[in-house]
């Protein structure tokens, strides 16, 4: 998020730029880029909290620009970083930022206020509101339970947050939110990358008048399922680690083959060999990288090719289109269709007949699958059924077909499905 391009606000070659982020990326090179563009500098990065879904990009901006981290006042972390109370200020040449604490996505959530002193010194022209309120929904409660906080509790808290610290705002104010739709971060959020307080009152279902109980069970309901590395990342969020071009360094060297095999015999764990098309193994690094799987041993060299002559290595799964996955259900002997798409997705549209177990879940539900029949998996556009056919074959299921573009291929040629009403 760009102040200069999304707020409109006074910024001059002698201001120093602030990202108030709520999850600035790993890879900083565009906001260098933007900084250059700008004729600005990088002095001050926000994290309106410790967030889950990625490792931030906080110290990697603390080091190349050089920049200060700030935090909410309940904040606490490795590094070094100036804890924002309440109220507090950070003053520019007709800008002023001011913090509110909004504690409830996670218990030290901040939002920041943004004052264009020039036209209104009194009333904000925006609000940054990290994952406290998105468009059209707001943060969920439930990701901190490993570390100590109920959803119950932070639910509570979020409550508060809303209807005393933004809600008072007035109508014209505009939210700018963290996240837009995609996150798992809510369950309803928009496309939409701005919006007014005011729109907001009226049309997110969360904001409407309710009891402080009825708006718990109400965000703590129907949440989408949470990866199993989001308390890793958030926790991680909270560390002195090694930034992004330092470990990059360290991953980037090529391993033959003889050394992979080498390392699965001598029983290495929790390394990570990149395999990829030759050229783009920086990108696969870069993607472990944002969410903190900095263990890369390095890539295979030569990519597949180097398993050419090793078939005895190599696991093939049959993908077929899916007017052919309708013609094999409705074989006499068809397969079993699989489809690993989360609860809520299924519900919404399903082929007939098809047993949804979310990925997330397959590895620990692997009981459920039967080894005597031909096992079709499909998930919404491929990329989350090639990682369930690999799990299924790690574990010995390997009579199995994967549906070549999801469920998006077989809407296509309008195929038939169960949608709700």
């Amino acid at each position: 998020m760009h102040l200069a391009d999304t707020l409109r606000l006074p910024l001059t070659p002698d201001v120093a730029l602030t990202l108030y982020c709520g999850r600035p990326q790993r890879f900083i090179q565009q906001y260098l880029d933007d900084a250059h563009k700008f004729g600005l500098q990088i002095r001050h990065v926000f994290l309106t909290h410790f967030h889950a879904d990625f490792v931030a990009g906080h110290l990697e901006l603390r080091d190349r620009c050089p920049a200060t981290i700030h935090l909410g006042s309940r904040a606490h972390a490795e590094y070094a970083f100036v804890a924002m109370k309440d109220g507090a200020t950070l003053e520019f040449p007709g800008l002023r930022l001011q913090v509110l604490e909004t504690p409830g996505h996670t218990i030290e959530s901040i939002s920041i206020l943004a004052f264009d002193l020039k036209k209104d010194s009194a009333n904000p022209c925006a609000v940054l509101t990290g994952d406290t309120l998105f468009i059209g929904d707001v943060g969920r409660p439930d990701l901190r339970a490993s570390l100590g906080w109920t959803a119950d509790e932070l639910g509570a808290h979020l409550y508060a947050s809303l209807h005393n610290q933004l809600l008072p705002l007035p109508d014209q104010t505009l939210v700018y939110p963290a996240h837009g739709a995609g996150s798992l971060c809510g369950k309803q959020l928009s496309s939409d990358t701005v919006s007014s307080l005011g729109d907001q009152r009226r049309l997110n279902y969360a904001l409407q008048p309710m009891s402080k109980e009825q708006f718990i069970l109400l965000v703590t309901a129907d949440q989408p399922d949470a990866p199993a590395y989001f308390t890793y990342d958030a926790i991680l969020n909270t560390r002195e680690r090694a930034t992004l071009d330092k470990n990059l360094e360290q991953v980037l060297h090529p391993i033959d083959l003889d050394e992979v095999l080498r390392m699965g015999d001598a029983g290495a764990a929790k390394l990570i060999v990149i395999i990829a098309e030759p050229g783009r193994e920086q990108e696969a690094a870069l993607r472990l990288g944002r969410i903190g799987f900095d263990h890369v041993k390095g890539y295979l060299h030569q990519g597949m090719e180097a398993l050419a002559e090793r078939s005895d290595l190599i696991w093939p799964t049959e993908r077929i289109s899916a007017p052919m996955m309708a013609e094999e259900l409705a074989s006499a002997n068809p397969p079993l269709l699989l489809d690993i798409r989360n609860p809520r997705e299924w519900a919404t549209k399903h082929i007939e007949g098809s047993v949804n177990i979310p990925l997330n879940y397959l590895q620990e539900r692997i009981a459920e699958i039967p080894r005597d029949r031909c096992i079709a998996v499909h998930c919404l556009g491929g990329y989350r059924s090639s990682i369930a056919a690999s799990i299924l074959h790690q574990h010995g299921i390997t009579h199995l077909i994967e549906m070549a573009g999801g469920l998006t291929a077989w809407d296509a040629v309008q195929l038939p499905v169960i949608s709700q009403a």
